[in-house]
């Protein structure tokens, strides 16, 4: 690597990496997610607790039996049986019972269960629901008279299921989705973190006239790619410290987040690995050059951030197309942004974690990603040559394209 480069590189690198405030986000961030979890299943306890407690508090449930259909042997000591409507309603009006189910007589046509109750909490308006509801269910296979068939109704079945794609078995488990799943996260948090830096790289020199200096002693050429090394670094960097901070705080969080994962079961297929590492990464380096060539023409650091929030929606641009690739991963449409920059690399390892990518496509896909990567290096450098100097307009298109 040329000596020049690497002073850049390096120069860029350390720039950031000694800044306090890139290591306080970097653990600002796994502390806020820790919070945020704990937050969450907290509320989620008490939210089941809550709903226990009141439906622990319920003391007297009256039932209109309209229809004729309610078994009485289902009702218990906080059931008590009603055919006036009117004066029913009025005691849950006055708090004197909790809820009144009623039956119409033309349920059979309707399908309608009439609820009226006390309004304890917002989250638990809807606690005698499932209540009428199973009712009414038990009421009507207790004329069943078969035992062992009630007994199958009320089972909670569990389900074998076997999917075969070209006679081959499919492997349905969460799991089999871990590595595309990570590597989208890690492309968001690379573009996320590196985003504001990568901009305002070359905006800051051009605002306080320093370009003109560094640009005497290096080209223009050892400069952009000194510059998009250097960045690359740092966020890799970021990267690394946060996985590793992420990778503590999920050891602390597991007992506190719904999400289970068994990691036994995870596939471990070296070129599905090999793929990810590729496509996150020359993914990534696309957009890196072409934030670093659009810093450099932008008039002032503040514009240059400005765009920030762009290149964060291009990065979960992907997303959008999830439907579209798990109802037809080898569809007309998930083709079509397979091969299309700022979706190729992450549509491409999606596609390829389903088994909907010939080996035609994959060949063709890696060089298009490729290409995509060395036309963000051309961009990064001639915006850089044609803009890094001018400092009071915006560059056009006309100036760009121009020889």
């Amino acid at each position: 690597m040329n000596k020049n480069i690497k002073i850049i590189a390096k120069k860029e690198y350390l720039k950031i990496i000694k800044k306090p405030s890139f290591w306080i986000l970097i653990f600002l961030v796994p502390i806020l997610y820790m919070v945020l979890a704990t937050i969450a299943g907290l509320s989620a306890t008490s939210v089941e607790k809550k709903i226990k407690e009141e439906m622990s508090q319920v003391s007297n449930i009256i039932v209109i039996d309209q229809a004729g259909i309610i078994d009485d042997s289902l009702m218990g000591n906080n059931y008590h049986e009603s055919n006036n409507p009117e004066a029913a309603i009025d005691q849950v009006k006055n708090s004197e019972a909790s809820a009144v189910l009623i039956y119409p007589e033309n349920i059979l046509e309707t399908d309608e269960i009439k609820i009226y109750a006390q309004d304890t909490s917002l989250i638990s308006r809807d606690r005698f629901d499932q209540i009428a509801s199973s009712l009414l269910k038990q009421s009507l296979l207790l004329g069943i008279n078969d035992q062992q068939k009630i007994s199958l109704f009320n089972s909670n079945f569990k389900i074998d299921k076997t999917l075969y794609k070209d006679g081959e078995v499919v492997d349905q488990r969460f799991e089999v989705f871990i590595v595309p799943i990570f590597s989208l996260v890690i492309f968001f948090l690379l573009v996320f973190f590196s985003s504001s830096f990568m901009l305002s790289s070359v905006a800051e020199e051009k605002e306080n006239r320093m370009i003109e200096t560094v640009l005497s002693i290096v080209t223009s050429r050892q400069l952009i790619w000194g510059k998009i090394i250097g960045l690359v670094g740092v966020a890799i960097t970021q990267l690394v410290s946060l996985l590793f901070l992420f990778s503590m705080v999920t050891l602390i969080t597991t007992n506190i987040l719904p999400i289970t994962i068994n990691w036994s079961a995870v596939q471990v297929n070296p070129w599905q690995i090999l793929g990810a590492l590729y496509y996150t990464f020359m993914g990534f380096l696309f957009l890196a050059s072409v934030m670093v060539g659009v810093g450099a023409v932008m008039p002032s650091h503040r514009e240059a951030q400005q765009f920030s929030g762009i290149f964060i929606m291009l990065t979960v641009l992907p997303i959008y197309f999830a439907t579209v690739l798990i109802a037809d991963p080898s569809g007309t449409i998930a083709r079509i942004i397979s091969f299309t920059p700022f979706t190729a690399p992450l549509i491409l390892l999606f596609r390829n974690s389903f088994g909907a990518i010939s080996t035609t496509e994959s060949i063709i896909g890696i060089f298009t990603v490729l290409f995509y990567v060395i036309i963000g290096f051309w961009l990064a450098f001639r915006l850089f040559e044609v803009g890094s100097l001018e400092t009071s307009k915006k560059l056009s298109l006309k100036v760009l394209f121009k020889k």
